[in-house]
């Protein structure tokens, strides 16, 4: 999908759900997480390998609350898969890992 087609779905379905103001956005060519200044995470976009991190490999077409996204300081996508950052510190990674991206193991 077209990046600035993507944004702009995206800006537009955010205000649909939410009154909150965007803090920041991680935007890869598949996927979108936002960030608001309340501190909610949602995120959509692309799903066969998990990379959005739902628990399902569904496409995600609309946002969403972004599962056990609490505490996190930020997020990278990738294509197939999506790397997070903890405010402690850690780091956790989820999606495809055909190449060993993901780095467990």
């Amino acid at each position: 999908m077209n990046k600035k087609l993507l944004f702009g779905i995206s800006l537009f379905s955010l205000a649909a759900q939410s009154q909150n103001c965007v803090d920041r956005m991680a935007v890869s060519d598949n996927n979108i997480t936002v960030f608001t200044e309340d501190g909610d995470v949602y995120t959509w976009g692309h799903n066969s390998f998990g990379q959005i991190g739902n628990g399902t490999t569904t496409t995600q077409t609309s946002p969403a609350a972004t599962v056990n996204a609490d505490n996190w300081a930020d997020v990278a996508h990738a294509r197939m898969h999506t790397i997070a950052l903890k405010n402690d510190g850690r780091v956790r990674a989820w999606g495809n890992n055909t190449v060993s991206q993901l780095r467990n193991g």
